[in-house]
């Protein structure tokens, strides 16, 4: 309650008090001379009624005003509470982010440690390397995806370059090309370093997870 809600009330409960006392002390009439015909309110009838009424509509105010500052703050808690609720909003989406960064690193690792792999097959002149090339594919559409559907556009962009370049590989394979497979596989490896780079400098650190 603020200060002139808290005055007004005190002045109500004092006023109410002095009037009720100014009736008890007021002298006690006799009772109309009914042959005389309708007696006329005294002044001090009429002043007591002017201060009654006087009271009821202060009173009448002070409820009115305390009414407003109900719905005032109301209105304010409703208004904090969509603000929490915003802003908790925010912050899942911002921890979802930097999960899913953390997510994208590991798979650009291992998709680069899986090529490493079928690289040192090649290299000793093993050209079944379809496996690992498959599960490369997987990870790297898993990270390139999610990084378009998370914005990180350049990111993406070296993951499915580096996806491209797997296309390369199988088909230098299927021609016996196993330099030219060797070569592409090169390719794919750079970008998913550079994808895995780009990962790397996008943190959020208002959203990582306590050390």
């Amino acid at each position: 309650m603020g200060p002139w809600l808290r005055g007004m009330a005190i002045f109500l409960a004092a006023f109410s008090t002095a009037t009720a006392r100014a009736q008890e002390e007021q002298p006690r009439a006799h009772p109309p001379d009914q042959s005389a015909g309708e007696q006329k309110p005294s002044a001090a009838d009429q002043e007591l009624l002017r201060l009654r009424k006087q009271v009821a509509d202060l009173q009448a105010q002070l409820d009115q005003q305390r009414a407003e500052q109900a719905a005032a703050q109301q209105r304010q808690q409703q208004q904090i509470e969509a603000l929490r609720q915003q802003a908790e909003a925010v912050a899942a989406r911002g921890r979802a982010i930097e999960e899913n960064r953390r997510l994208r690193i590991q798979w650009w690792n291992q998709a680069g440690e899986v090529l490493a792999d079928a690289d040192v097959s090649m290299m000793g002149g093993f050209a079944d390397v379809g496996g690992q090339i498959e599960a490369a594919r997987s990870l790297l559409a898993r990270a390139s995806g999610d990084a378009a559907g998370y914005g990180y556009a350049r990111e993406a962009s070296n993951g499915r370059a580096a996806l491209n370049s797997l296309d390369s590989v199988e088909d230098r394979l299927v021609n016996g090309d196993l330099a030219g497979a060797r070569t592409d596989l090169y390719y794919a490896v750079n970008y998913a370093v550079a994808a895995r780079t780009l990962a790397r400098s996008s943190s959020q650190p208002l959203y990582e997870p306590a050390p």
